[in-house]
C-alpha cells in the first residue's frame, strides 16, 4: 500500500489535471488508486480482526491503566460492542457531513494540485466521479439538457456519478467534457 501511494504521488502524478496520460503496466494513476483503496480496506479488516482477537487483553490493560479491577467478560464484550457502534455511526456520519462541505471550484486556479484554470479551448475537468448535476452545472446547462445531449433516459437520478452512467449507457467522459466545453465556450 505504501509503495502504491509513492507510485501514484511521484511516478504517476496528475498530468495537467487529467491523470490518465501516464500509465505503468497498462494501468493509470486512477487504476492504481483503486488498488490502493482496496488494499487499505483489507488492512482495516485485518486490524479489526487483530483487535477482536486481543480484546480481552486490551480490556485488561486499559483497566490497569485507569486503576480499576479487570472487567467481567460480559462487560468487556459490551464495551467492545459500544466501541464498534460508535465507530459504525461516526465514520459514515462524518463522511456524509464532509460531503456537504465540498466546494466545486470549476474554472478557478487550482495550481497546488496541478490543475490550471480552463482556457476557452480546453475541456472542463469532469471525471467519472462527477455527478450528472455537477457536470450540468459546470457546463452551465440544465440537467435535462445534458441528459438529452447524452441521449440518456429522462428518469435518471441527477446525483448519479458519470462513471456508473458511462458503464450502463456506453457514452464516454470525453463526450460530457466536449458538451460542457461547447456550452461554456458559446456562453462566452
Amino acid at each position: 500500500m505504501f509503495w502504491i501511494g509513492l507510485l501514484i504521488h511521484y511516478v504517476l502524478p496528475p498530468s495537467g489535471g487529467r491523470g490518465h496520460a501516464l500509465t505503468l503496466w497498462g494501468m493509470n494513476r486512477h487504476d492504481y488508486g483503486n488498488v490502493h483503496f482496496y488494499l487499505a480496506l483489507a488492512m482495516v479488516a485485518l486490524i479489526i480482526v487483530h483487535i477482536w482477537l486481543h480484546w480481552s487483553w486490551i480490556c485488561s490493560v486499559f483497566s490497569k491503566l485507569i486503576g480499576t479491577s479487570q472487567p467481567e467478560r460480559i462487560k468487556c464484550a459490551l464495551y467492545g460492542t459500544i466501541l464498534l457502534l460508535v465507530i459504525g455511526i461516526v465514520t459514515p456520519g462524518s463522511l456524509l457531513w464532509v460531503e456537504t462541505q465540498v466546494k466545486y471550484t470549476y474554472g478557478e486556479d487550482q495550481g497546488r494540485h496541478g490543475y490550471e484554470a480552463f482556457e476557452a479551448n480546453e475541456l472542463p475537468y469532469i471525471t467519472g466521479r462527477t455527478t450528472l448535476s455537477q457536470a450540468a452545472e459546470m457546463a452551465g446547462i440544465s440537467v435535462e439538457q445534458l441528459i438529452s445531449e447524452l441521449q440518456l433516459p429522462s428518469n435518471i437520478n441527477p446525483s448519479e456519478r458519470l462513471g456508473q452512467l458511462k458503464r450502463q449507457y456506453g457514452f464516454e467522459i470525453e463526450d460530457v467534457r466536449r458538451i460542457a466545453s461547447q456550452k461554456t465556450n458559446s456562453a462566452r
